[in-house]
């Protein structure tokens, strides 16, 4: 009883996290990472990951393969981290940036026999180049990674408190 009880905190945790969105501010003709980590590891031989940009195809990738499925202005310019998304890393490197990769991605995982999820929601702006213009990145709120302690924190120590309460 007491195990499932932390279990069931624990799924309340992981679902929390989800959703989360920020903006990413590159120089047009820059490359770009769009991150995205799960926070729910998966086997990524049964799991689809598809990117989208507006609604269409960004890149798609299916049972650990790159599904040649995307839209034309992307073709040839995206990439995932292969050897990392077994660890939950399925961010997404964009490549030569122009003004018309604007606009809103989103990271849409589904699992084999799960329903689909938005795991990342990401606005890229892309500014022309300056001299002393760069890579900027604006937190629309505290970072994941401090979201995430914080609260799993939390959430162990109300069980553990609960636990030696029971006994």
């Amino acid at each position: 009883m007491k195990f499932l009880f932390l279990f069931v905190l624990s799924g309340l945790f992981v679902n929390a996290a989800a959703g989360e969105s920020e903006t990413i501010h590159v120089s047009v003709g820059e490359d770009v990472i769009l991150p995205c980590n799960l926070t729910r590891l998966f086997d990524m031989s049964t799991v689809r990951v598809e990117w989208t940009h507006n609604g269409n195809d960004v890149h798609v990738n299916r049972k650990g393969e790159d599904l040649k499925v995307q839209d034309e202005n992307f073709r040839d310019r995206t990439s995932l981290f292969r050897e990392e998304m077994r660890s939950g890393n399925v961010s997404l490197k964009l490549t030569k940036v122009t003004k018309r990769d604007e606009g809103k991605y989103n990271c849409n995982v589904r699992p084999e026999n799960t329903e689909q999820f938005t795991a990342c929601s990401i606005t890229l702006e892309a500014v022309l180049r300056s001299e002393d213009s760069g890579r900027h990145v604006k937190d629309t709120g505290s970072s994941t990674g401090a979201i995430v302690g914080v609260s799993f924190s939390i959430v162990v120590g109300i069980g553990l408190r609960i636990i030696l309460l029971i006994n």
